[in-house]
């Protein structure tokens, strides 16, 4: 397991890095959705280029499964908001 590295607050309600993960070079780009009824990070996971998940939300214990081998992303501790995002909770990479 290894934990993604995010940031919260407004100023960087739409951020993108890059994380390598398992051997595998990922961009993720999170925005934060603030005109939803529930407003929620919503994530994007590109690897060389090529879009391994696209719009997925940030949820409670919800896996984005990227996939064979490149495995799991999971969001970990409480619901994410602008301002707790990575501080009571946590996105973390896990192979099966």
């Amino acid at each position: 397991m290894i934990e993604i590295p995010v940031k919260n607050g407004a100023e960087n309600a739409h951020q993108e890095f890059s994380v390598t993960l398992g051997g595998n070079l990922f961009v993720i780009t999170l925005h934060y959705l603030s005109y939803l009824d529930l407003p929620t990070w919503v994530m994007n996971v590109k690897r060389d280029g090529s879009p391994v998940v696209t719009g997925v939300g940030l949820e409670p214990n919800g896996v984005v499964n990227l996939g064979g081998s490149l495995g799991k992303i999971v969001l970990v501790g409480e619901r994410a908001t602008l301002d707790n995002l990575g501080i009571l909770n946590r996105l973390i990479w896990a192979v099966e």
